[in-house]
């Protein structure tokens, strides 16, 4: 889409179209992700590793290992890195994995209103 619009004003002299484009569209996916996180799960905020780490030495911290955090990171990556936002892969794969991991390895889910699995 934006590159059409910069081959298209190449000739016309209209640049300023496209990069007005570039820049709405680049803040539109930062402003997705950041409202994600602010409203649908506020604990996917940050790397996460040291949510995990905390979360493994004991530390109750709420919602860190939910299905509604793993989407909102999930998505919010995706979006940051897409709006032009320098993110970190290892940080929010860490906490990704340790929810999916934890929800297997309790084999409840409190949403679902399963309490035991297995």
């Amino acid at each position: 889409m934006v590159l059409k619009e910069i081959t298209k004003c190449t000739t016309t002299r209209c640049l300023w179209q496209a990069l007005l484009l570039w820049i709405s569209t680049n803040a539109g996916l930062a402003f997705l992700a950041a409202s994600l996180v602010v409203f649908l799960a506020p604990a996917a905020r940050g790397s996460g590793i040291p949510m995990v780490k905390c979360y493994l030495n004991g530390i109750k911290i709420p919602e860190v290992v939910r299905v509604k955090t793993l989407i909102a990171k999930i998505f919010g990556v995706a979006f940051a890195v897409a709006g032009g936002l320098a993110c970190g892969k290892e940080g929010p794969m860490i906490h990704s994995g340790s929810i999916v991991a934890a929800g297997i390895s309790q084999g409840l889910s409190t949403r679902l209103n399963i309490f035991k699995i297995f």
